[in-house]
């Protein structure tokens, strides 16, 4: 395996590749027992480049450092991501794109054959290893570093395992091979990995991925005929009108919501409006600031809408 890994181009002075036909290449060739990742950031794209390979080892372990984290609640930020990986696959190609997911889903789902000859203090405290292939998040401090460990090699360097890290970006990766090395990189992974301050992801992840548009979770009957009957009369329920003066007419049901939503504010001081996507949030949210400024006339109109720099034209002409 070459020395450096940067995703560029071979040239006549350098012989590169990128880090996906590196790993491809490898585990092709050498039939390695197992691999563990470290990476700050996973994405469902590194499996479509290397699942078929990652299925062919024996095990696998990733350990999520999580680098893009902004929030507080890193597990939920986390959810939050791949569940927007799963919005922004295409459903033009449904059976493969279920397929890439349904391989994902197996991999993890992939039992422990040694589980059964376990000490049961183990299994009590680590359920999570009657699975062969783990995902454990460390979500503080920081992890940043990136490694990839093979039994007899590693490549350490700037790589996440995602597309943009495998192939896209231009990245400084090295392979290292000698046998002191790679016994500080076990160790060190082993540290990191079995930490207390990590925990099991798999579960949740598997989870979500079931639950999607791509999974194999099984819906109750009048839920998807109510989900037809909505996508069938969304416009007619989306479509607003107004009269003469320039008032929007609400639906029923979004004058529904306003009057649920005053007598909350009434009893909380305050309300969150949750509805779907396309039901009128923002013009429910309109209704309720007009009849609040007509029961409390001090508020003179000072009003602070915090809303996406896109959506501030339609504020300002709804609120005109």
């Amino acid at each position: 395996m070459r020395k450096i890994i940067d995703n560029e181009p071979k040239t006549q002075t350098l012989d590169r590749y990128t880090l996906k036909d590196a790993l491809k290449e490898y585990i092709n060739n050498e039939k390695p027992d197992n691999l563990d990742i470290t990476t700050g950031f996973f994405n469902l794209k590194a499996w479509e480049l290397l699942g078929n390979e990652l299925l062919t080892l024996d095990s696998c372990r990733i350990l999520l450092g999580w680098e893009y984290r902004s929030a507080k609640d890193t597990e939920k930020e986390i959810q939050n991501a791949f569940l927007r990986m799963i919005d922004e696959i295409p459903i033009i190609k449904y059976k493969e794109n279920r397929a890439h997911i349904n391989s994902l889903i197996a991999f993890f789902e992939r039992k422990n054959e040694k589980w059964n000859s376990l000490p049961q203090i183990i299994k009590d405290t680590k359920p999570e290893l009657q699975y062969i292939n783990q995902l454990r998040i460390h979500p503080s401090p920081r992890l940043h570093g990136k490694l990839y460990l093979f039994p007899k090699i590693a490549i350490v360097g700037s790589s996440n395992f995602t597309n943009g890290g495998l192939l896209g970006n231009t990245e400084l990766n090295i392979t290292i091979e000698d046998n002191e090395s790679i016994i500080h990189l076990k160790e060190w992974f082993e540290h990191f990995f079995n930490s207390r301050r990590t925990y099991d992801y798999r579960s949740k992840l598997v989870d979500l991925l079931q639950d999607s548009k791509f999974g194999n979770k099984e819906y109750d009957p009048f839920i998807v005929f109510l989900k037809i009957v909505f996508e069938y009369h969304k416009y007619e329920l989306q479509k607003t009108l107004e009269d003469e003066d320039g008032v929007i007419r609400l639906a029923e049901f979004q004058r529904e919501g306003v009057s649920r939503a005053l007598d909350i504010i009434e009893e909380f001081g305050g309300v969150m409006i949750a509805d779907a996507v396309g039901l009128g949030k923002s013009y429910i949210g309109i209704a309720l600031l007009r009849t609040l400024s007509l029961r409390a006339p001090p508020m003179n109109n000072d009003l602070l809408i915090v809303c996406p720099a896109q959506l501030r034209d339609m504020w300002n002409e709804l609120l005109i």
